[in-house]
């Protein structure tokens, strides 16, 4: 009996080790997820590493490996695809809400008469940049293909 309590323990553990491939698909599945929150995927990695390891002390091939975590990533894409793509909206929301601030900024900066020299250094970008934003605040209406083409930026979206 205490032979049977004993063993019992390995029993529990065997259906992860009895699988080495599916335990590369699940570590393969739970890395995507780490690296799509943004978050730090160390661990995701070390357990897909450990996992390909083991797959391969098992005695399967590379290639049956990759495969398996390929498999794991393509079962894991459909459940992140929806999230990640509503991360990439609320970031470009945010882009263009700053780049309409800094435009807004250099825009006054101009307007009280400092020069685009002046303007660009503090701004990070290019005098003829500063030019640019200027004529854009100034003739909205213009757009934006045209003031990428008379400004000659070549920027051609950034308004948009």
């Amino acid at each position: 009996m205490a032979t049977d309590q004993a063993q019992e323990p390995a029993r529990t553990t065997e259906p992860a080790n009895a699988d080495p491939l599916g335990a590369v698909r699940d570590a393969a599945g739970s890395a995507l997820e780490a690296q799509a929150a943004g978050g730090s995927d160390g661990e995701a990695v070390a357990r897909l590493t450990a996992a390909a390891k083991a797959a391969l002390d098992a005695g399967h091939g590379l290639a049956a490996v990759a495969a398996a975590e390929a498999a794991g990533q393509e079962a894991a894409r459909p459940g992140l695809r929806a999230e990640v793509l509503r991360d990439v909206a609320r970031s470009a929301k945010k882009k263009r809400e700053a780049t309409a601030e800094h435009d807004a900024a250099v825009s006054r900066a101009a307007a009280l008469g400092l020069g685009a020299r002046e303007i660009a250094e503090r701004a990070g970008v290019a005098h003829g940049t500063v030019a640019a934003i200027v004529r854009r605040h100034t003739n909205p209406t213009r757009a934006v293909g045209e003031t990428a083409a008379g400004d000659g930026a070549g920027t051609g979206g950034a308004g948009k």
